[in-house]
């Protein structure tokens, strides 16, 4: 397929906001990326999978974007079409029934609660705490969708979506659409066995009833400790490596020495070591010496490879470039 004028031809009579050689940076919590040949804002089921059919029979090549928290967009941008599914996908309730949970092991009834994917993990959090229900609280800090929650398995210290998950609904690379259990996706350390090409829809979760002040004040605690150890008003990606068995990264980068090291406007947080943030007009290029840079430090120090928790998104991306043209 061609370029942003024979895409937008292409995909002129689908539902939603569509816009031709769109910069990614503003979709990107990074601040960073090229522009997409498209950007697609399907507001429905429907929509998104007449979009996945049309760039199938095309040949078109799709990347799903959520919230744009867990991703790095090479500075050339996107060839193709970019899905964002942040202007629909946002009911999010309570389910009739338990999904066949019965009862908490701690006693408490279980209650089943449905998101779309485009329903920030936060938003799932304080939903739940309203209605007495436990389990998400883990979700208030993680700035993702829920979409993105299930693939990768969002989590933290204390729990992550594979504790809570019940299932998903997921729009195949087929054009099925398919609920598939927690079992079939198989969760893992921020990983899933989704296709690549597969998109989650929406989402259910068992959580189990418990005292709304509770709950909102283990939500509290973590958010202030998120709040004291996190550079939550800087530019980044999250947590950028994943923890490796039985230490954590961003302890290996810190007693590495490798607080406030830079490439250009990229930086490793002196708040918490396993932040790479974007002080000010970082490029991908940048964010990507300056990890390999932080992967070769800690490795000789340590003898421990860490490998990025991050996705990296587009074409001509630095990371898919040897090491020595890259800088």
């Amino acid at each position: 397929m061609g370029g942003p004028d024979e895409l937008a031809q292409l995909f002129r009579g689908l539902a939603g906001r569509r816009e031709s050689e769109a910069p990614l940076a503003p979709h990107s919590s990074f601040g960073i990326g090229g522009p997409a040949d498209l950007l697609l804002l399907p507001p429905n089921v429907a929509a998104l999978r007449e979009a996945a059919a049309l760039a199938r029979e095309h040949g078109v090549a799709l990347v799903v974007l959520g919230a744009g928290t867990n991703v790095l967009v090479s500075d050339a941008g996107v060839r193709g079409v970019v899905l964002s599914l942040k202007d629909g996908f946002q009911e999010l309730g309570i389910q009739a029934g338990n999904g066949g949970g019965g009862r908490h092991a701690e006693g408490g009834a279980e209650v089943v609660v449905r998101a779309e994917a485009g329903v920030k993990q936060a938003r799932l959090a304080r939903f739940a705490q309203q209605h007495g229900l436990a389990g998400a609280e883990f979700m208030i800090g993680i700035p993702g969708t829920v979409g993105g929650a299930v693939r990768m398995n969002a989590g933290t210290r204390a729990a992550c979506t594979a504790d809570i998950l019940l299932d998903a609904e997921v729009l195949l690379p087929d054009g099925r659409l398919a609920t598939l259990s927690r079992e079939e996706i198989d969760l893992s350390y921020r990983a899933s066995a989704l296709p690549a090409e597969a998109i989650v829809v929406a989402a259910r979760f068992r959580l189990v009833r418990d005292d709304p002040t509770r709950i909102a004040e283990r939500m509290a605690a973590d958010s202030a400790r998120r709040k004291a150890t996190q550079p939550l008003a800087c530019r980044s990606a999250g947590s950028f490596f994943k923890n490796p068995p039985g230490t954590s990264a961003g302890w290996l980068i810190d007693a590495a020495g490798l607080k406030e090291s830079a490439v250009g406007d990229a930086r490793v947080s002196r708040r918490h070591a396993n932040f790479l943030i974007n002080v000010g007009q970082a490029r991908a290029r940048d964010v990507v010496a300056l990890m390999r840079q932080v992967q070769h430090s800690v490795a000789c120090r340590w003898d421990v490879w860490l490998t990025p928790e991050v996705t990296m998104v587009g074409d001509e991306h630095a990371a898919h470039e040897p090491e020595e043209e890259a800088g």
